[in-house]
C-alpha cells in the first residue's frame, strides 16, 4: 500500500498493511536534528523574528525544501501542512524592554517562553473591545484568497500528492471565545449567550467555505483543531457545549460531507470525556490529541468508541519528552498490540511533537511503528 492507502483504508475502520504513522504538528527541534541545520517549519520565536528583519520569502522557501526533505527522510505517511505567511505580511518588531521580556505596539507585555520557544502574553493594557451582533455578519461567499499563503501546501500536494495522506490544518470555528482575556470569553458564554451562537455558526460557515479551496487544492483530509477541556475536565459546562457548541460541530461535519466530502480528524486536547459522545454523534472521523495523562486511556476508547471514530495517537508526549527510546517503543508495541485491530487507529503522539520532545525518541516511535506495526 502507498501512505495515503494505508491511512484511508483505516479511516474507513478496515486493516490496512501496517499501522499508518502520523503527527498534528511537529515543532523545529525535530525537524534540526533530521536535517542537521536549523529549521524554520514551526520555528515560533525563531520564525517570528525573522519576519519581523522583513525575511519572509526566506522563511516560506526554506520551510519548504525542509518539509520535502524531512518527509523524505522519516517514513510518516501523513503530511500535514498549513497556510504560510503573505507575501505582504509585515510585522511590527516588539521591543525588548528586558531580557526576555518585550512589548507590542500597544504595550501589551510579553514573555519569551523557554519551554515552548514561543512569545506568551503575560500583561494585556490595549482597551477591551465592546462586541455586538453586527461584529458576526454571515459570509455571502468564499474568502478571497492570498495566493501566496498557498506556496507550501502546493508544494507538498506536488510532492507527495500521489502517496502520502495530504492533512490540512483547516481551522474549526467551533469553539468560539468572545472577549479580550481567557476570563471574559468564557464568562461570554452566561453573559452573552447570544453572541456566542452567532459567533459559532458564522465562524462554521467561514470554514465550510474556506474548506473548498482546501479540497480544490488537493488536499486528501481536514485536521481542526478546538480545545473544548483541560485536563480536568471540560472548559465550561457540558450541557453549555451542547447547548452552544455541539450545534457548530454538527453543522461542520454535515456540511463537509454535503460539500468537499473530506474525513474530519479532530483534534481536542484534554479531558474528553464528559463530551465524548457529542464528539462521536457530531461524526468526526478520527479524534487526536489522546491524553493519557488527562485520563483519556486510549485503549478504553476503542472499546467503547472504536467502530465509530478512528483513534490517532498512543504515544504519550510526556514519554517523548522525560522518557527514553525503549519506553516509547514499549508504548508502541503497546498500543498496536490492544488498539490497532480491526483498523481504525493511526499511531502518533498524545499531542503533538513539541518543543523539548527528543527527536531520537519521536524518530523511535516511528520507527518501532514500521517494525512491528503490520497486520
Amino acid at each position: 500500500m502507498t501512505p495515503k492507502e494505508r491511512v484511508l483504508t483505516t479511516l474507513s475502520h478496515r486493516e490496512p498493511d501496517r499501522v499508518p504513522v502520523g503527527e498534528f504538528a511537529i515543532d523545529h527541534e525535530a525537524f534540526d536534528h533530521v536535517l542537521g541545520r536549523e529549521s524554520f517549519w514551526r520555528g515560533h520565536f525563531r520564525m517570528e523574528k525573522a519576519l519581523w528583519e522583513g525575511r519572509r520569502d526566506e522563511v516560506v522557501e526554506t520551510m519548504i525544501a525542509d518539509m520535502i526533505e524531512f518527509h523524505r527522510e522519516v517514513p510518516l505517511d501523513m503530511v500535514t501542512v498549513h497556510h504560510v505567511p503573505s507575501k505582504d505580511y509585515t510585522p511590527e518588531p516588539y521591543e525588548e524592554i528586558e531580557p526576555g521580556i518585550w512589548k507590542d505596539k500597544k504595550d501589551n507585555i510579553y514573555r519569551f517562553s523557554t519551554g515552548s520557544h514561543r512569545m506568551i502574553m503575560v500583561e494585556r493594557n490595549e482597551p477591551e473591545r465592546e462586541w455586538s451582533l453586527d461584529d458576526f455578519p454571515m459570509p455571502e461567499g468564499p474568502p478571497e484568497q492570498d495566493e501566496s499563503q498557498w506556496e507550501l501546501i502546493r508544494a507538498a500536494v506536488k510532492e507527495f500528492g500521489d502517496t502520502h495522506f495530504i492533512c490540512a490544518r483547516s481551522g474549526d470555528g467551533t469553539f468560539p471565545q468572545v472577549g479580550g482575556t481567557w476570563e471574559q470569553a468564557m464568562m461570554s458564554y452566561i453573559d452573552r449567550p447570544e453572541l456566542v451562537e452567532r459567533a459559532a455558526q458564522v465562524d462554521v460557515e467561514h470554514t465550510l467555505l474556506q474548506q473548498e479551496i482546501w479540497k480544490r487544492e488537493g488536499v486528501d483530509g481536514l485536521a481542526p483543531g478546538s480545545d473544548y477541556c483541560d485536563t480536568r475536565g471540560p472548559m465550561i459546562s457540558p450541557d453549555l457545549i451542547r447547548k452552544y457548541l455541539f450545534p457548530a460541530m454538527k453543522r461542520h461535519v454535515d456540511g463537509t460531507r454535503e460539500t468537499v466530502k473530506l474525513p474530519i480528524l479532530k483534534h481536542a486536547c484534554g479531558n474528553n470525556w464528559r463530551i465524548m459522545d457529542m464528539l462521536v454523534d457530531a461524526g468526526y472521523d478520527a479524534y487526536q490529541a489522546i491524553q493519557g495523562s488527562a485520563t483519556m486511556d486510549i485503549v478504553k476508547l476503542k472499546e467503547q468508541y472504536g467502530d465509530r471514530l478512528t483513534l490517532w495517537g498512543g504515544v504519550n508526549t510526556e514519554t517523548l519528552v522525560a522518557g527514553n527510546e525503549d519506553d516509547v517503543r514499549e508504548e508502541v508495541r503497546h498500543v498496536i498490540e490492544h488498539v490497532a485491530p480491526g483498523g481504525g487507529f493511526i499511531m502518533g503522539s498524545s499531542h503533538s511533537i513539541l518543543v523539548g520532545s527528543k527527536p531520537e525518541n519521536f524518530l523511535a516511535m516511528v520507527d518501532e511503528t514500521v517494525k512491528t506495526g503490520w497486520y
